[in-house]
């Protein structure tokens, strides 16, 4: 098939070959030139008989308009140059004499001197094709210095070149290709353009490196390693590995990474094979193709304390050598997975926390794919358990709750106080311990207490933690009567309650073991120097980690209680001879008074410890009858007692 378009060649490069030393007459025939046509810097060598012996002249007219004239020398005997420096079309006119008789003139074309611009393709079999891209020339010649150049006119300028022998291994040649004018051209001038073009039996096949989806998930590059001089054929595959059509054709002159972006895609719902043909351009075939790498096409969802990884790309096979894959998250890798299933639980989460996924899929021979990042937040719906076992420590008109340290970590707590059985407004709070700066003893009161973890969850609510009332009260003989409720607030049971005792300094007098009772009696005759009484009861649970539970403080004074005989009989005998006010303990201050039925003041004494009045006045026996006594007592309390009464003298007979 290629026998007729080398002869065709053969002798076209005969003809131009042959016209470019050949002379070009004037229009009128008076001179010729050995060149009308040629590239930019074209000298013209023009012959003309008349100028043997007249004086001639030339001019160079372009567009109309003279650009150069000049004189030829005679003593060349006709012969002379003239210099076309740069492109278009010019009349160079011939002036003889002074008749001009014999004046003429000629067209010299002069195109721009640009080189060609080619490509130059490796093919199988020590073959090469040499493209020019260009149309600037009508002809252009192929040298390939191993034969002939090679002349090809512009609407066919390429050509098919076997070196023989072909190299055993890849082998760079170069190549040469120059613009030709054509019949009638001088294209000495004419720069040349090479290209190295690598001779090889076969083909190699291109290397994919890299398919990285590119943000925002509309675009996919793909790196993939050349050779020098091979034509190739990006070829992208949607949703599969086999139904694969050409999207660009590449090129390269050196060896090199080349990059390709499909550009536009939803890369986020699809996913992309791409494979690289290595194309014989001479016989017209697909010489070699790289292994299939595809795209990976990652969802990211954010479920109940765990990120779900889910992804879709082509089924490893021996044409999708897909052989594991890898993912990151922020950055640090997680551990490997197999290329089936398309799915990883990622349970290692925090919840409010984000994390930034990526997949990496790894093939023989090293090439990777890379997924679009893909961040989402993490979350947990679980309602955290509730605060179990609250402890509640009255001090005065505040209460400070504590609890231990709950198992899922807590940002913020809510309480809900009730008082009397009213629920009050929620409170917030983030400091603990918790304390209620407004609690009455007095009035039944209540705390209910939830939490929120740091997963915005709000927790089941606590029992009702109701701190220990305490009540008492004195007897007449200063026996104390306790009673307290029952602390509620534990899921423990309550193992004791112990009864403490202060005197009016804070000290502790005692601490009284009462088990899990909840009233506690003092005889009288138990610690009677102690006046005031303040008692607090500590409860403690029989879980011994738990903090006790303090009731308020009580404080009761016992009362001096004094009482006096109603009679008395004053006769030195030993017995009932004074009169007094008895029962003085506690007392720091004492006055009595004895007044005789006038009013008159019998005895008075400031002396608690007086023996009292022996019924004289001024050494004189008062009569019998009745008599009126006033008592006024200052206790340890700082309290003041009166007391007042009739009695009777007595006089033995």
């Amino acid at each position: 098939m290629k026998a007729p378009s080398l002869i065709f060649t053969a002798l076209l490069a005969l003809l131009v070959t042959h016209v470019a030393v050949a002379q070009v007459p004037s229009d009128n025939g008076k001179f010729t030139a050995d060149a009308a046509k040629g590239c930019a810097n074209l000298v013209v060598r023009v012959t003309n008989a008349y100028c043997v012996t007249e004086s001639c002249s030339y001019q160079k007219i372009k567009n109309g308009v003279v650009v150069q004239t000049g004189e030829f020398d005679n003593a060349k005997a006709g012969f002379d140059t003239v210099h076309f420096p740069s492109s278009g079309t010019y009349m160079l006119s011939i002036v003889v004499g002074t008749t001009g008789v014999n004046n003429d003139e000629i067209r010299i074309d002069v195109s721009p001197n640009t080189p060609p611009d080619l490509e130059a393709y490796s093919c199988n079999g020590g073959n090469v094709f040499v493209r020019v891209l260009t149309s600037t020339y009508p002809f252009y010649v192929f040298d390939y210095a191993d034969g002939p150049p090679v002349t090809k006119p512009a609407i066919s300028a390429f050509d098919i070149h076997t070196y023989v022998p072909a190299p055993a291994t890849p082998t760079p040649r170069t190549v040469k290709v120059t613009g030709s004018n054509g019949p009638g051209a001088n294209d000495a001038s004419c720069l040349a353009k090479t290209a190295t073009v690598t001779v090889a039996n076969t083909l190699p096949a291109a290397d994919i490196r890299r398919v990285e989806v590119l943000d925002p998930g509309s675009s996919v590059k793909v790196d993939f390693d050349t050779d020098p001089s091979i034509q190739y054929r990006f070829m992208v595959a949607t949703n599969n590995a086999t139904g694969f059509q050409q999207y660009a054709q590449l090129y390269s002159d050196q060896a090199t990474t080349m990059t390709q972006t499909l550009a536009n895609v939803p890369a986020q719902v699809n996913y992309y094979c791409f494979r690289v043909n290595t194309y014989n351009p001479c016989d017209n075939v697909v010489a070699a193709s790289s292994p299939v790498v595809c795209s990976l096409n990652l969802t990211a969802t954010a479920q109940n304390n765990e990120n779900d990884l889910t992804w879709s790309t082509a089924v490893a096979s021996a044409g999708h050598p897909l052989t594991g894959i890898t993912i990151t998250r922020n950055d640090a890798a997680l551990p490997n997975v197999a290329p089936t299933p398309a799915a990883y639980a990622d349970t290692d989460v925090t919840c409010r926390e984000p994390y930034t996924y990526r997949l990496t899929g790894h093939y023989t021979g090293g090439a990777q794919s890379l997924s679009l990042p893909k961040s989402v937040t993490a979350f947990s719906n679980n309602i955290p358990p509730a605060i179990a076992d609250i402890s509640a420590q009255v001090d005065g008109t505040s209460v400070t709750l504590t609890w231990p340290e709950v198992a899922v970590p807590a940002s913020a707590f809510s309480l809900v106080k009730t008082v009397n059985g009213v629920p009050g407004a929620e409170e917030e709070f983030t400091t603990l311990p918790f304390i209620d700066p407004a609690y009455a003893a007095a009035t039944p009161t209540c705390y209910r207490v939830t939490y929120t973890d740091r997963c915005g969850n709000t927790s089941l609510p606590s029992p009702d933690a109701c701190p220990v009332q305490l009540t008492g009260s004195l007897r007449p003989d200063n026996t104390v009567d306790l009673a307290w409720l029952a602390y509620n607030g534990w899921t423990s049971p309550v193992s004791t309650y112990i009864v403490n005792l202060y005197d009016d300094q804070g000290n502790l007098v005692e601490s009284t073991d009462a088990g899990n009772v909840t009233t506690f009696t003092e005889p009288h005759t138990q610690n009677p120097d102690i006046q005031v009484c303040t008692y607090v009861i500590t409860a403690r649970a029989a879980d011994g980690t738990l903090d006790p539970s303090v009731s308020n403080i009580i404080t009761l004074i016992k009362a001096p209680n004094l009482y006096y005989p109603t009679g008395f009989t004053p006769n030195r005998d030993g017995t009932n001879d004074t009169f007094r006010v008895f029962g003085q303990r506690y007392v720091v201050s004492f006055e009595m008074k004895v007044f005789n039925r006038w009013g008159e003041m019998m005895y008075s004494t400031g002396d608690k410890d007086d023996a009292g009045w022996d019924g004289t006045y001024k050494g004189n026996l008062q009569p019998e009858g009745t008599y009126v006594f006033t008592a006024t007592v200052v206790d340890r309390a700082g309290r003041t007692f009166e007391r007042s009464g009739a009695f009777y003298l007595l006089r033995k007979k």
